[in-house]
Formats: structure tokens, C-alpha cells, sequence
């Protein structure tokens, strides 16, 4: 089942970096994460520098209300 996270706790705008999703929104590694990016699986990532990506915390809380009560 998706964590305890609720799409009405993650805050409404800005970004999320991988760090805070892996610890806090889905139960899975690094590499499970990126591998569901490239599948389309979960939203694609935002470049805010040549080593920094972050999710739209817009788009990680419609992914995570599409999937109340799903398992992974």
C-alpha cells in the first residue's frame, strides 16, 4: 500500500526532491523510483540545475489521489 502520506499533506505548490518521496511518500529505492519514471509509471522529474531534480508537488499529489488505496 502507498504510505501514510495523503495527497492533503504533501504542500500544495513548489517542488519535492527524490530524497523526501523515498522517504516519506513511496516505500521503494532510489533505482525503483527512476525505473517507474521511465516507465511513465510516476511523474517525470523537473531539472532545476545540472545536478538537481525535483517532482512538482502539483504532480506527485494527483499521482498519489489517482492511486488511493493502491499497492505497489
Amino acid at each position: 500500500m502507498l504510505s501514510h502520506v495523503t495527497p492533503a499533506t504533501i504542500q500544495h505548490t513548489g517542488y519535492i526532491r527524490g530524497k523526501q518521496i523515498l522517504a516519506s511518500i513511496l516505500p521503494v529505492g532510489r533505482t525503483t523510483l527512476w525505473r517507474m519514471v521511465k516507465r511513465g509509471q510516476f511523474p517525470a522529474p523537473v531539472r532545476l540545475g545540472p545536478n538537481i531534480s525535483a517532482w512538482r508537488a502539483e504532480d506527485v499529489r494527483d499521482w498519489l489521489e489517482q492511486r488511493k488505496g493502491e499497492q505497489l
